[in-house]
């Protein structure tokens, strides 16, 4: 598994000084299987579910939304699966 995070407000310096973590650009992500939401900024509230869906390769995947940030219904309609607490 190879897990790739992506924080817009984090500042990467400070990010892999105190966590030893890397952020990824998202300009560099290819697709994904799974995308986990788990922060509610700005950026990712204005995602629309085609947005979310443009990660995924043709078949699908997962999205694993903390925050409850998006409806299910519209999710699934769109051919990924959803996960939310």
């Amino acid at each position: 598994v190879e897990v790739l995070l992506f924080d817009p407000l984090a500042d990467a310096a400070e990010t892999r000084h105190e966590y030893g973590l890397e952020l990824t650009d998202l300009d560099t992500v290819d697709t994904v299987d799974a995308l986990v939401l788990a922060v509610s900024h700005k950026t990712f509230r204005d995602y629309r579910v085609e947005d979310l869906k443009a990660f995924f390769a043709a078949s699908g995947g997962s999205v694993i939304d903390v925050k409850g940030m998006f409806e299910r219904q519209e999710v699934e309609a769109a051919g990924l699966s959803y996960w939310s607490l």
